[in-house]
């Protein structure tokens, strides 16, 4: 149970012919590292949305999220660096928020992007009013 272990495994979820379609044409490119901003991406944010996906999310969570971020770090044989699991605090925002606990801004490929405090990434809503997410 997901509650217990922080992870929960799924099995048969997308068919193998949708994964390996998704994989060919967002890994065409082995020689890059990642790709940033993915949520622009029409496939990607189709899967985000997926009726499937977001059945197993209202599980776990009791209530719908919302998908604002993807970002692909292509692993490979010949590109394995090593970047340990961690929380990624810095959401792509309109503006930064006026709010203790907020910050700093940076600006990545003409989106900024705001760092949050702890309590906000541990609520499953942050409030209306604290700040609008741009999807990348």
């Amino acid at each position: 149970m997901f509650s217990e272990s922080g992870f929960e495994i799924f099995e048969d979820v997308l068919t193998e012919a949708e994964c390996d379609s998704f994989i060919e044409q967002l890994c065409k490119d082995e020689c890059c590292a990642g790709r940033r901003h993915l949520m622009n991406d029409r496939r990607v944010n189709e899967l985000a949305r997926d009726a499937r996906l977001n059945s197993i999310i209202g599980r776990i969570n009791g209530e719908p999220l919302i998908p604002f971020k993807a970002t692909l770090f292509q692993k490979t044989g010949k590109a394995n660096w090593l970047v340990s699991w961690h929380q990624d605090t810095a959401l792509p925002v309109q503006s930064a928020p006026d709010t203790e606990g907020w910050g700093p801004a940076t600006e990545k490929e003409g989106i900024k992007f705001v760092h949050a405090p702890t309590a906000a990434l541990c609520e499953s809503n942050c409030p209306s009013d604290a700040l609008t997410l741009r999807p990348s």
